[in-house]
This record gives structure tokens, C-alpha cells and sequence, in this order.
């Protein structure tokens, strides 16, 4: 009976370890459109013409980043919010645009809630409007094949009364190829 017993738990145990995988339907994926059938799928590759070899770019840009307001207003930004180039050749970033959330905007300098003087890598982030940001010139904003390019932050905002984390700005960040002088 321990026998039997002991067995029985054994393949307990091993079926509960199992996953249950679903294929997507005829029609679906993750771009929504019909590339999936007969188990099998495929992938567009496109090519470009290019006279320099860094036409493929890889690089990685945080989704999110916390900033800590203190009683003075004043921000505290975590140390490894970086842009890294996971590519072979050299990157830049060219423009950096910043939009306004949650009723939030831009001013120099503070004289009512939910406004933000802000400063990323010492560029003062009221100048660089979401319709067409700024360019960013500078060997600051150069990140080596393999590197990464360290973002601060600087400044104070005028919070309301926050208990929890929410989302006030977004960045958008252009990178292109080669390297500022």
C-alpha cells in the first residue's frame, strides 16, 4: 500500500510541473496580422542600402524611472538610469523631447504644483517640448559600442499630494549612428 501510495504521489507531483501551451489561432499574432498557419509562421526581413556599416542599431532605454521628491522639493534620481548600446558600432543621442502628464508641465522656476525644473545630464528639460524637442550636441552624449550613457537628473518639482508613484513626464530619446564632436 506505501508502494502504491508513493507512486501515486510521484506522478502528483510530476503532472503538477506540466504547462499547458496554447498556439495562437489561425490569423493571430503579436502584430495582429495573419502570419500564422499550419504551424508554421515567417519573418519580413527588409535590407537597406547603406554606405556606412552602422545601419543596424541596438540599444536599450529604461521603460520607467522613479523620482524621488523630497520635503525641499528637490528630486532624488536613481544612479543607473542609462541608455546602453548593445550594438557593435558607436551611438548618439540627437534629440530629446519631454511631454507633460497628469496635468504636470515644465517651468523655470517653480511657482505652483505639478510643475517640474528639471535638468537631465545638465540640459534643462522646459526647452525641449514634446512637438519638437531639442538636438543634443556634445561628446556627453555619445555611448561607445558596448557602453552606456549614464542619465541625471537635477532639479525640483512641485508635487501635489502623491502616496504613490505616478507618471508625470515622458521621454522620448533620438539615437542615431556615430558620434557628436
Amino acid at each position: 500500500m506505501k508502494k502504491l501510495t508513493s507512486l501515486l504521489l510521484v506522478l502528483v507531483l510530476a503532472f503538477s510541473f506540466s504547462m499547458t501551451a496554447f498556439a495562437a489561432d489561425e490569423g493571430e499574432s503579436a502584430t495582429g496580422t495573419a502570419n500564422f498557419a499550419n504551424n508554421e509562421t515567417s519573418t519580413d526581413v527588409k535590407i537597406i542600402v547603406s554606405t556606412e556599416a552602422s545601419a543596424n542599431l541596438s540599444a536599450t532605454v529604461p521603460l520607467t524611472v522613479t523620482l524621488a521628491v523630497k520635503n525641499d522639493r528637490s528630486v532624488v534620481a536613481p544612479t543607473n538610469y542609462a541608455i546602453s548600446n548593445t550594438g557593435a558600432v558607436a551611438v548618439k543621442v540627437t534629440n530629446v523631447k519631454v511631454a507633460g502628464a497628469a496635468g504636470y508641465t515644465f517651468v523655470s522656476p517653480l511657482a505652483a504644483e505639478k510643475q517640474m525644473d528639471l535638468a537631465l545630464n545638465a540640459i534643462n528639460l522646459e526647452d525641449h517640448d514634446e512637438a519638437t524637442g531639442a538636438t543634443v550636441t556634445g561628446t556627453t552624449w555619445n555611448v561607445a559600442a558596448g557602453g552606456s550613457l549614464n542619465l541625471t537628473f537635477a532639479g525640483s518639482v512641485w508635487a501635489d499630494d502623491i502616496s504613490s508613484a505616478k507618471q508625470v513626464f515622458t521621454i522620448t530619446y533620438t539615437i542615431a549612428a556615430g558620434t557628436h564632436a
